[in-house]
């Protein structure tokens, strides 16, 4: 099963390889049928990439004029490859419970037949040139925008079409434009009363210089104890939730770079509207961007649908040194760690911040799922029992 088939003439494939490429660097967790990494050497090509478009929940078409026949649009793949799309999608609309679309990204000329009245990505002609050695994706670089927004919009529009529930896992985590900051300042303190980075790590069995490769492009390649990334580990919670899950209550991810500058404000309205889980890296707290992202989140700390984790960097606990260097490096969770007396506000998000399995995730996760259910048995309650005062008063 795919969630995509990215169906392409040969001679646009540098066109397809960035958007496969970025769309999993945005959406990892995607399962994309694309031909140069999905069809495996000795394979029956033709055979395959039937069973492919078949097994595929939705379809993104490149589509340019053929130089052997102007009229023509696409090769002798691209057209016969959306035919079987629409004719299947036809039979059968709704595919592992989601409903399949067609993006049509027209490079040259334009698609008719059944989609010719589908919204598509017209805005790219102007950069397409068959006579350059790229076709003109390097044109993207001057004005990245357009291809940006059909990447969100394409893998949004995925995300949407399930009948999943949509939860966002919003990730704070340093990548590699941060080391040559984490580089020369692990040995030093951020607060005079507080470990270094090199302290903590020291805690736990780890040195810098260990973990530094845990770290990616972006949040999302970051490798909590230098094996899988989060987007792995969190993929093997949904799949171990939803198992115990009816088919009504099951959810999936959308992964969110909370560190990603350029999409923050969107990113932080996503994650206090939709059912959300925060999850963020304690070593990269002493890096120049994490702490700004995490302060971002002072009020969703306060509300009792929200769920914080920290991931340990090792299996081992080091004492009471995590919840330590996190108060000596972020305030936001002052209130948990040492509440207030007397109270004052209210510290409402579950929070896990020494997870050393993510098996743990598990419960929390449940717990999320289940918030809006608790809420509306309570609402319910409250007002029966305000039916029931007001009948009371009214018979006395």
């Amino acid at each position: 099963m795919y969630d995509l088939f990215i169906s392409y003439s040969s001679k646009d494939r540098p066109w397809a390889q960035k958007l496969y490429d970025d769309l999993l660097v945005s959406y990892p967790q995607l399962q994309i049928f694309f031909d140069r990494t999905s069809i495996m050497a000795g394979a029956t090509f033709r055979q395959d990439l039937d069973n492919a478009v078949y097994a595929s929940k939705h379809l993104l078409f490149f589509w340019s004029k053929n130089a052997d026949s102007p009229n023509a649009a696409g090769t002798n793949e691209v057209g016969p490859e959306i035919e079987r799309f629409l004719a299947h999608r036809d039979l059968i609309k709704v595919l592992d419970g989601s409903a399949r679309n067609v993006f049509p990204v027209n490079l040259e000329g334009t698609r008719g037949g059944g989609v010719l009245d589908i919204q598509g990505f017209p805005d790219f002609k102007a950069q397409y040139d068959p006579l350059a050695a790229d076709l003109g994706v390097s044109k993207l670089d001057a004005d990245p925008s357009e291809w940006e927004r059909m990447i969100r919009m394409v893998g949004d529009a995925i995300l949407r079409a399930s009948n999943k529930i949509l939860v966002m896992a919003g990730i704070i985590a340093t990548n590699a434009s941060e080391f040559w900051v984490l580089d020369q300042i692990h040995g030093k303190k951020k607060a005079p009363d507080g470990p270094t980075l090199d302290d903590f790590l020291t805690g736990f069995g780890l040195t810098w210089a260990k973990v530094r490769d845990w770290y990616g492009r972006t949040a999302l390649e970051w490798r909590p104890h230098g094996g899988e990334t989060i987007v792995a580990l969190l993929e093997e919670v949904r799949v171990r939730v939803n198992a115990k899950l009816s088919p009504a209550d099951q959810f999936q991810w959308k992964y969110l770079d909370l560190t990603n500058d350029k999409d923050y404000a969107q990113n932080v309205r996503d994650m206090y509207k939709e059912p959300s889980v925060l999850l963020f890296d304690p070593i990269s707290l002493y890096d120049s961007i994490c702490p700004g992202a995490l302060l971002r989140f002072k009020a969703y700390v306060r509300r009792e649908e929200s769920v914080m984790i920290s991931l340990s960097p090792n299996v081992e606990r080091a004492g009471d040194l995590h919840a330590m260097y996190l108060m000596s490096v972020s305030n936001i969770l002052e209130d948990y760690l040492q509440p207030e007396i007397p109270p004052g506000d209210v510290f409402g998000a579950r929070c896990a911040l020494d997870l050393q399995r993510t098996s743990q995730i598990d419960a929390l996760i449940r717990n999320r799922i289940r918030y809006p259910r608790l809420v509306e048995k309570r609402d319910a309650e409250r007002t029966a029992a305000r039916e029931a005062a007001k009948e009371t008063a009214g018979l006395r």
